[in-house]
Order: C-alpha cells, then structure tokens, then sequence
C-alpha cells in the first residue's frame, strides 16, 4: 500500500473492499472515479449525437436493447458494460477548427 499521510488524530482508517484494503480517502478517489448510469447515458446520448446516429443504431452497435439502453437513463445498470465499451471503441468526431 502506498504511503498515505497520517491525519491529525494519528490514526489511519483503513476500508476492506474485497480483497483490497485502501485508506478512505483511496476509497473516496475510487468512487468518484466510477461513472453513474445516469452519468454513462449522458456521455452515449451526447456521442450519438457527434455521430449522427440515432438510437437504434447505436442498440446495434452495441447490441443491446433499446429500452435497456434507455434503463440507464433512470440508473440501471442492464447494459452498462457494453455501452461503456462503445464509447471506447467509438471516439468522438473532430472538431472542425
């Protein structure tokens, strides 16, 4: 683990998660690196919208439904994995200057 600094009480608190054991503050940096359903259909909806696709292109593309799609929406996390993946695969146009 590494070094973090000791707080002013001198005590380290120490999270077990899995099988991994982080201070809170790991734990705090980790979660808010973790993207919300919500979160993930507003950066596909916004990278349809670059591609000039419309919804049920992009249900195939990532072959998956439009109404689990639409799921992550509302924060269910039905298709979250394989939508993730196609923003990846998909980057966004560029910009014209």
């Amino acid at each position: 683990m590494p070094d973090v600094p000791v707080p002013e009480d001198g005590v380290r608190r120490l999270v077990r998660l899995g099988a991994a054991v982080m201070t809170e503050e790991q734990l705090a940096a980790t979660l808010a690196a973790v993207i919300t359903p919500e979160r993930l259909w507003a950066e596909l909806d916004a990278r349809r919208r670059e591609l000039g696709l419309v919804w049920w292109q992009v249900s195939v593309q990532t072959d998956v439904s439009e109404p689990s799609l639409r799921a992550l929406k509302y924060g269910q996390r039905t298709a979250y994995e394989r939508a993730q993946a196609w923003l990846e695969r998909r980057p966004a146009p560029p910009r014209p200057e």
